[in-house]
């Protein structure tokens, strides 16, 4: 194969990764439209937990089912494989550095929230039954988004190695995924945590290098820290 056709297809296949990023992280965001129908499916029976409780569960079924459905098509247009388990464990070393990095920023964000957890701080001290049930609704929107990203995470990292003809350490999926779903996040929904949201976008990259390309691993990682 001649160079220029080496050339080709290194930058076809880039391309592709770039494009199925971008496509997934649109389809993913393209759930606000659910909004939609809470007026008219609770228009007679309102409360606010309820609607919030159908956006977050409808949301996240509708983000699980995208990825899913398209992961198949992604993996024969860009050669990357998603949701794939790895059955190699992990060497020592990279399990002890998995496991600091996943301890120390749960610690670190304690720390900033007045010695206490995260998901007791939004939790709060009294909870209703209705309230519990909306915030465990609103995890599983989360976890459904960071499936979405971790696969986002893979195939820019991916692209950019296919760019730059080797493997590298800068974790470009993780700058990807922060500056797309941590960025929409913060516009769309601003708090407090909001750039702590942003950080853990750009930390999976990270996490998905040390963890070599692991992605369930990856994505189990960034949900505990996420409720964490």
């Amino acid at each position: 194969m001649s160079p220029v056709a080496v050339y080709e297809k290194v930058h076809t296949r880039a391309r592709q990764c770039f494009l199925w990023a971008g496509l997934l992280v649109a389809l993913c965001y393209l759930s606000l439209v659910f909004h939609l129908l809470e007026g008219p499916l609770f228009s007679l029976v309102y409360y606010g937990n309820l609607n919030l409780l159908f956006y977050n569960v409808v949301s996240a079924g509708y983000i699980l089912l995208v990825v899913l459905c398209l992961r198949k098509r992604i993996t024969a247009a860009t050669g990357v494989k998603l949701c794939v388990p790895v059955s190699q464990p992990l060497t020592l070393q990279r399990r002890a550095a998995v496991y600091v990095m996943t301890v120390a920023p749960i610690l670190l964000v304690a720390i900033l929230l007045g010695m206490q957890f995260k998901i007791v701080y939004m939790l709060g001290t009294r909870v209703s039954g209705m309230t519990a049930l909306g915030n465990g609704a609103g995890y599983v929107l989360a976890a459904a988004k960071l499936f979405a990203a971790t696969a986002v995470v893979f195939l820019v990292q991916s692209g950019m190695e296919e760019v730059l003809g080797k493997k590298t350490w800068i974790p470009f999926g993780g700058l990807a995924a922060m500056l797309t779903f941590g960025v929409l996040d913060w516009i769309i929904a601003p708090s407090l945590l909001s750039p702590i949201y942003l950080i853990l976008y750009g930390y999976m990259g990270v996490l998905a290098l040390v963890t070599r390309g692991r992605f369930f691993v990856t994505w189990i990682l960034a949900l505990v820290l996420y409720i964490f």
